[in-house]
């Protein structure tokens, strides 16, 4: 996994692209319950979050390799001859995934605005994909209200800190915390089920970045839920949005 990270204020890095996402949505996706039927040659696999903000849209598509089940656990990156997907918004807008600079990785070049409604459509491997998704609109850190979260803010043991926190959403049903170490990779990561609770960080020398997420409906019943669903007509997997928010955590 990737992680592209550019650096702002003391030289601390700043995520602007959460590539983590399509990523873990892969990983934890593998009971998918969707509208698709296995045929010869294995089944197409969509993880695809769109991030409200973000101009550029990553996602993975893969097919099963096992065309008898409905669990990919081995699967192969997506032949692009094989596929015409675009990403339609509310305005009739056409965007098409493309394929990206990894195998497997498809991106489409547009903004995803918060509150706005989108659209997947095409077809993937002769089979007709649909599915739909609306953006969250608000997604507000209200505790922790520090962009810096230090010791001070929770209880620490040994190796973690509980810290309290409540955010203030709509149209998000599921949140999730990406802890990074400070070349940007994934160090620790969390599912939040509640607007308001408890999260776990880990402790360790030097600043850290952290990343919030905020998911919709769709994406967190595949991010979040203890028995992932999916959404997708015509292929297994999960599309998807979300609202992230960064912050640091400072605890040694």
């Amino acid at each position: 996994m990737h992680t592209v990270l550019h650096r702002v204020g003391r030289n601390r890095p700043q995520v602007v692209k959460l590539k983590l996402l399509s990523c873990v949505v892969a990983a934890v996706f593998v009971a998918c319950r969707s509208s698709v039927e296995p045929a010869g040659g294995g089944i197409p696999v969509i993880s695809l979050v769109l991030l409200g903000g973000d101009s550029i849209q990553m996602g993975t598509i893969t097919l099963s390799a096992r065309p008898d089940s409905a669990i990919p656990d081995v699967a192969a990156p997506a032949d692009e001859s094989q596929l015409a997907l675009e990403i339609v918004d509310a305005g009739g807008n056409r965007f098409p995934l493309v394929a990206g600079p990894e195998p497997g990785q498809f991106t489409a070049a547009f903004t995803a605005l918060a509150g706005e409604r989108y659209e997947l459509s095409g077809s993937a491997y002769g089979r007709s994909v649909s599915a739909s998704t609306v953006v969250p609109a608000t997604f507000d850190i209200v505790a922790p209200a520090a962009d810096t979260i230090r010791l001070s803010d929770g209880i620490p043991t040994i190796a973690t800190l509980r810290v309290p926190y409540r955010f203030n959403v709509v149209g998000a049903d599921g949140f999730a915390l990406f802890q990074l170490a400070p070349d940007g990779s994934l160090q620790s990561s969390g599912r939040l089920r509640e607007a308001e609770g408890e999260m776990v960080l880990s402790r360790s020398p030097g600043i850290r970045p952290l990343i919030l997420v905020a998911y919709d409906p769709g994406a967190a019943a595949c991010q979040v839920a203890l028995r992932p669903a999916g959404n997708i007509t015509g292929a297994l997997g999960c599309f998807g949005s979300a609202l992230k928010r960064d912050r640091f955590v400072d605890a040694p």
